[in-house]
């Protein structure tokens, strides 16, 4: 199947705001000071956060196509969603346990457990004891979305109108009632439930996945007035924080919520601009060969380097800090030659682990399977890693 240029685009600029957020993560845990004015941080949100929504509303979006190409077959789609993700993140933890914990002595142990359901982070986010390494939290989110998208698929297609209110109403009980649930939950389960673990519940971030499945089934072009009014909305929100700023002082600030909602769509509404058929193929981008091969190629390493490069970050980090390569103030030269040299380290490290596995992947296939020529698995774009 052919590559689809912007939806490349929108994917190698939710990891890259990934990255950039967890590098400068990695700087203030260091305690190294940097005068780059990055926009990081946002009053409504961060880069991290929202490259997250991003990430989620576009496979919210694509999944939607990947799903009616398997003949909205439940077991199909299962199949392709974890063939997808499970090979690359056993390949990529085997390999940092290879690098990491083996030399260190750390014995596979009960911990690892999540880790085989790759839920480590998202269990580790909670408080649980588990052998956390590679991939982040929202990668159990995702697979708890990949469960639940038949149903959603049907819900939004049979009774999008109220399906939508109803995941509103008790999306918006959930985040302002959050205090209450988390203190009668850790009564229960004699587990403390913290607000922080709020931006990392499966229920939050819901209506951003959902969302992309709304797109992908209503909108098919986007009006240029609504193009600037998703500028206009994403520059206010950078400096205003909605609503948190409206409710009284000292009200639990779960609203922020909102105002990274409305960032991730704005943003997603600027690239749905050009993501019907007849836009795509008047792309002037698209047909520059070096802009369409770079946003390729990240594209396509993707879901690997999300996987190692936040370990891979804070393994550089700690090596040149503890060799004093590392300053307590970085100049912007420096700060863009490590920036550049993680990166660089990451896509090697990544490409090394994906076309390793996919080859290994393609042998397995070919020796006690029969292709099916009919199946688009093998090139079709899916939510994270192509």
């Amino acid at each position: 199947m052919k590559r689809n240029f912007n939806l490349d685009l929108l994917r190698s600029f939710a990891f890259l705001m990934i990255f950039v957020f967890h590098f400068n993560l990695m700087l203030e845990a260091d305690h190294i000071d940097t005068t780059i004015p990055l926009f990081v941080r946002a009053e409504s949100w961060t880069l991290g956060s929202l490259g997250v929504g991003i990430f989620l509303m576009l496979s919210g979006y694509v999944l939607k196509n990947s799903f009616e190409r398997s003949g909205e077959k439940i077991s199909t789609f299962y199949k392709k969603r974890l063939s997808a993700i499970f090979p690359l993140f056993y390949a990529s933890y085997f390999v940092v346990y290879l690098w990491i914990d083996l030399p260190a002595g750390n014995i596979l142990s009960k911990y690892h457990f999540w880790s085989l359901l790759g839920f480590d982070g998202f269990m580790s986010m909670r408080g649980f004891n588990t052998c956390y390494r590679i991939g982040e939290w929202y990668l159990g989110v995702i697979l708890i979305y990949y469960f639940l998208f038949p149903f959603l698929y049907k819900a939004v297609k049979k009774a999008p109108l109220l399906f939508g209110l109803s995941l509103m109403v008790i999306h918006f009980l959930f985040v302002y009632n959050y205090e209450t649930l988390a203190s009668v939950i850790s009564d229960i389960f004699k587990h403390p439930l913290l607000p922080e673990e709020l931006s990392a519940s499966a229920l939050v971030l819901l209506p951003q996945f959902v969302v992309g499945i709304y797109f992908a089934f209503y909108v098919k072009k986007c009006h240029p007035a609504l193009l600037l009014g998703a500028a206009f909305v994403i520059g206010a929100l950078s400096f205003y924080d909605f609503p948190a700023s409206l409710l009284p002082e000292g009200t639990f600030k779960g609203s922020w919520i909102y105002g990274n909602l409305i960032s991730v769509v704005a943003v997603f509404m600027i690239f749905a601009y050009t993501f019907n058929k007849k836009k795509q193929e008047e792309s002037k981008a698209a047909r520059i060969p070096i802009l369409s091969g770079i946003v390729g190629t990240i594209s396509k390493y993707s879901f690997t380097m999300f996987l190692v490069h936040h370990i891979l970050q804070d393994r550089l980090f700690t090596n040149l800090s503890v060799r004093g390569c590392i300053r307590p103030c970085l100049s912007i030269p420096l700060y863009f030659f490590y920036f550049f040299f993680a990166l660089i380290l990451t896509f090697l490290l990544s490409c090394l682990i994906q076309n390793g596995t996919e080859t290994i992947m393609k042998n397995l296939r070919n020796r006690f399977s029969k292709k099916d020529p009919k199946d688009p698995t093998g090139n079709a774009q899916t939510s994270i890693n192509t």
